[in-house]
């Protein structure tokens, strides 16, 4: 038994501070599964490397090599862009609507993954993305689709196992249906029975029959399966009764960050660690090495006192060591394009009309031309360069000859910021607005739409969630580029210009709008 208590720390993966590592912290996370690298973690290829091999050499060499994950998603969710990494969100390749350029997209995150000595990563989301308001999935789902969401899902599996790397299907039993987000709040799901197993199990076990190494828990309440409501994270109902018996999952299932707020109110940490082990999870994932220590100390008690059986645990540690058996195959001879090409690539095939207006776009305006861009944006003026044009969109249009300028406006522009706004409208002969989450910013949604007032052509381009569509003028044409990447700006710009055409498809439903209704 005192052994077994010894290896409990198998059952934990950790965050840890800073871009090096102290020998304190190597020599604990030693005797853990691993670590998980957040943003603050990764400076440059050679600190992370450096950092990697810190945690590497402080383990026994007797013991397998620790597991090192990463949330790498892609688009919103990244931890490795500050390396000059950088993938397509999930519902840009939903748009793309190609699961073999999704395959290439993972293969590439992958490959970028492992030279830093990365062997898992949080990906790829398995949400279907049903509700419009869900305020923390969005982008990070490839659609509302279930089949299609099931195709993509799978193929980015086959991707990052191409690279070597573990993968992981997230947020069981699938976070799409939710507007609350489990980062701040407890969060119940509403879904009959019959939606879930139909539409958000879908994906799970589409990720499962391609051999998806881990499935990370949500801390989603399901009382249409579980009448217990507890968060799925410490549900033996969904977690052993669901995900193993009725989906046949085998491998490691891992919590959601157990630090999060999702966890519920009036459960300690370490009571939730014990609590979360017992129902069936494998691995609990901790932000913090404090915290961590903390688990690890509860469970030791548990396993102690008999609130956690040793066979559970053993049989936890053995799942944990087949995914690191994953971790030390050779990749394949596949090789992906670069990311810069492979961003333009997607950005291409993703971008998507949502719909025309009086033969617009193209805005079909000749050389000269002025052109007034608002750029909504966090920060609004305070991020200006002082350049007539910041964006991609902005400069590709400049150098087409258009009189191109660009406002960089707040979110939620009032006041001076609004009125600047239609100062600048009055002299300009064309509006483009690059929209991010108008339907969330009312202002923003307020000041597109009297654009529209000045009877000149008016495009928004909705750079992050196509929902923008609904929350501005009927009349207004849209395009949706999934993500506010230069590469998706570009693509962008040209349908503006006449020069390509918009061939994604818009992978989630979008509201219609009254007039439209009327018609």
């Amino acid at each position: 038994m005192e052994e077994l208590a010894d290896r409990l720390g198998g059952l934990i993966l950790t965050g840890l501070p800073g871009a090096t590592v102290t020998d304190e912290a190597a020599h604990f996370i030693a005797g853990t599964a691993g670590a998980v690298l957040f943003r603050h973690n990764i400076a440059t290829v050679e600190q992370v490397r450096a950092l990697v091999s810190a945690l590497q050499n402080a383990r026994s060499p007797a013991r397998a090599p620790l597991l090192i994950a990463v949330d790498e998603e892609g688009g919103p969710v990244t931890r490795m862009d500050a390396l000059g990494s950088w993938a397509p969100a999930a519902m840009a390749l939903g748009a793309a609507g190609d699961p073999s350029i999704t395959r290439e997209v993972y293969a590439r995150i992958g490959n970028d993954a492992r030279e830093l000595g990365i062997s898992l990563d949080f990906a790829p989301v398995a949400d279907v993305n049903t509700d419009p308001s869900n305020s923390v999935i969005g982008l990070r789902s490839f659609g509302a689709d279930a089949d299609a969401v099931a195709a993509h899902v799978s193929a980015a599996i086959e991707g990052l196992h191409d690279a070597g790397i573990a993968a992981t299907a997230k947020h069981f039993p699938g976070h799409g249906g939710a507007r609350e987000d489990t980062h701040v709040s407890t969060v119940a799901l509403d879904q009959t029975q019959r939606h879930i197993r139909d539409v958000d199990l879908a994906p799970f076990r589409a990720a499962i029959a391609t051999g998806v190494d881990c499935v990370m828990a949500g801390h989603l309440q399901v009382p249409a399966l579980d009448e217990e409501s507890v968060p799925a994270t410490r549900s033996r109902t969904l977690l052993k009764s669901v995900l193993r018996d009725e989906l046949g999952f085998q491998g490691v299932i891992c919590s959601d960050d157990m630090q999060m707020k999702g966890v519920g109110a009036g459960v300690t940490l370490e009571e939730a660690a014990v609590l979360s082990v017992r129902a069936g999870i494998d691995v609990l994932v901790y932000a913090e090495m404090d915290a961590a220590r903390r688990a690890l100390a509860a469970l030791r008690a548990a396993l102690a006192d008999g609130r956690l059986q040793s066979e559970d645990v053993e049989a936890s540690l053995t799942r944990v060591e087949r995914v690191r058996a994953r971790t030390t195959q050779p990749r394949t001879s596949v090789t992906p394009r670069d990311g810069a090409s492979l961003a333009r690539a997607v950005a291409s095939r993703a971008v998507a009309l949502v719909r025309a207006r009086g033969g617009v776009p193209p805005l079909g305006l000749q050389p000269g031309a002025r052109v007034l861009i608002i750029n909504f944006t966090e920060g609004g003026p305070s991020k200006a360069s002082g350049a007539r044009v910041e964006s991609a969109l902005g400069r590709a249009l400049a150098a087409a000859g258009l009189h191109a300028t660009e406002q960089l406006r707040d979110l939620d522009p009032a006041g001076h910021e609004y009125k600047q706004l239609l100062l600048a409208a009055q002299t300009a002969d064309a509006f483009v607005a690059i929209t991010r989450r108008a339907s969330a910013h009312p202002l923003q949604a307020r000041a597109v739409a009297d654009l529209a007032l000045f009877g000149k052509p008016v495009v928004a381009v909705a750079a992050l969630e196509p929902y923008d569509a609904t929350a501005i003028p009927g009349e207004m044409a849209v395009i949706a580029t999934f993500g506010d990447s230069d590469a998706s700006l570009y693509a962008a710009a040209e349908v503006l210009l006449g020069s390509a055409a918009a061939p994604g498809r818009v992978p989630v439903p979008l509201a219609q709008h009254a007039d439209e209704a009327r018609a």
